[in-house]
């Protein structure tokens, strides 16, 4: 396509050679390799091809007369709307009556199986639920679906829910082993997916976050919050092929907990999140993220799994982008004598970055217009961050360099499905984002 390139030198009149789908990049690098021109006009340049493919913008000029090399002025960014975000996601649905009776029909059905005298567990009558335990747990659910209560009544003594929440996400999973490095049973993965749906949907209740966050509750909860990342991990590092689909629910289950507990609208549960992920060892720091990016990137797990991923990481970019998530962080590179917060923030910033690059490989369907949006939020509120940035920067993680390219190629994606009401903030944002990182 012919196309004129307004230089400070004067207007040159050129051929751009593009093929329909091609990466605009690869466009845009191959055109200033072939007319010698700065290589630091290729983002402007695929952002042009983009606009003019997409049927955005007739003229055929590209004004780079301001120069785009050394010694330019970087155009100024006036915001975004989309971003840094200020609040985050969770699960706040609660099951109808009837779900739950199946649900405690489910727990008590559970219990009396797998906790028999066959079970190899030692003391395994002492973890099953009594009757008293599931009394307990029909209180807990009468409080639940009644919205109009506004306070746990006859909960706030932890003794009484901690066999019904506490004990199925700790004493069931427990383990004399180390499998995956954390002491869970894998065997018992499978059963525990009520107890970590319960703990999230008391962190939907005000005094079910009151409850969770009291003092003289936090070993009990803490060790519920490390098994929730034990699970994810030892049901990923152990399959071979993919999470076992047995294991899925509570893997799910264990994702939204983790999820809703650290949404910032909720900084007393939020900031016990994340000290219980500060409390790690960085194996197990490293094993946590890894395994959330081959949730969030396997073709194996559905979009729920995605999303789920996708909301836990973008609520802990909103965390660590405030400013008690980053007061101590310092613009050096991190190793095992830094700070567990900023192992965990660089991270989470590479899941992220890792979840675009697929986004921007895989086929449309493989995500939704929601997720896509939400990383785009989620890795340019983690890079708003100064201290953040700095700390990134230092660290030179494998992808960061790419993220306009990468931006670049999940617009390309949505111009090539077509702009419609349902993307088009979506398309926005990206665009935002190459703003953004074009003036820093």
């Amino acid at each position: 396509m012919p196309v004129e390139i307004e230089t400070s030198s004067g207007l040159q009149n050129l051929q751009l050679g593009y093929n329909n789908g091609e990466n605009p990049f690869s466009v845009a690098k191959r055109f200033v390799d072939e007319n010698n021109l700065d290589p630091t006009y290729v983002q402007q340049i695929a952002d042009w091809i983009m606009s003019k493919t997409g049927g955005m913008q007739d003229q055929n000029t590209i004004d780079m007369s301001g120069g785009a090399g050394s010694g330019a002025v970087k155009p100024s960014f006036p915001g975004s709307q989309h971003f840094p975000l200020r609040s985050g996601y969770g699960y706040q649905d609660i099951p109808s009556a009837a779900q739950f009776v199946k649900l405690r029909a489910k727990v008590e059905s559970l219990s009396a199986d797998i906790f028999g005298a066959t079970d190899p567990v030692p003391a395994a009558a002492a973890v099953a639920l009594t009757a008293d335990d599931l009394q307990q747990l029909s209180t807990l659910i009468d409080v639940l679906t009644e919205s109009s209560r506004s306070h746990v009544d006859g909960l706030l003594d932890f003794s009484a829910i901690r066999p019904v929440v506490v004990k199925i996400c700790v004493d069931w999973l427990a383990s004399e082993g180390a499998a995956g490095g954390f002491t869970i049973n894998p065997s018992k993965i499978p059963i525990v997916f009520p107890g970590f749906d319960l703990l999230r949907m008391l962190c939907c209740h005000v005094s079910g976050v009151s409850l969770l966050t009291y003092p003289h509750h936090s070993t009990a909860v803490n060790k519920a919050i490390t098994n929730a990342v034990g699970v994810l991990v030892v049901a990923e590092t152990s399959a071979t092929t993919g999470v076992s689909p047995a294991n899925v629910p509570s893997c799910l289950c264990a994702l939204r907990f983790l999820c809703t507990a650290v949404n910032p609208k909720q900084p007393s549960m939020s900031a016990k999140v994340l000290c219980a992920l500060d409390g790690l060892s960085r194996d197990h720091q490293g094993a946590f993220f890894a395994a959330l990016k081959e949730y969030g990137c396997a073709v194996a797990y559905n979009m729920n799994m995605h999303l789920a991923v996708c909301n836990l990481l973008v609520n802990l970019s909103v965390c660590f982008s405030t400013a008690t998530a980053t007061a101590t962080v310092t613009p050096a590179a991190v190793s095992s004598s830094d700070s567990g917060r900023q192992f965990l923030v660089v991270h989470c910033f590479d899941a992220l970055l890792h979840l675009l690059l697929n986004i921007s490989t895989k086929d449309n369907g493989t995500y939704n217009n929601d997720i896509v949006y939400k990383v785009g939020c989620g890795i340019a509120t983690l890079y708003h961050s100064d201290v953040n940035r700095a700390l990134l920067r230092s660290n030179s993680l494998q992808l960061l360099d790419r993220m306009s390219e990468i931006a670049a190629n999940v617009q390309m994606k949505l111009l090539n499905t077509g702009i419609n009401a349902q993307n088009a903030p979506v398309f926005e944002c990206y665009n935002d984002i190459k703003a953004f990182l074009a003036s820093i």
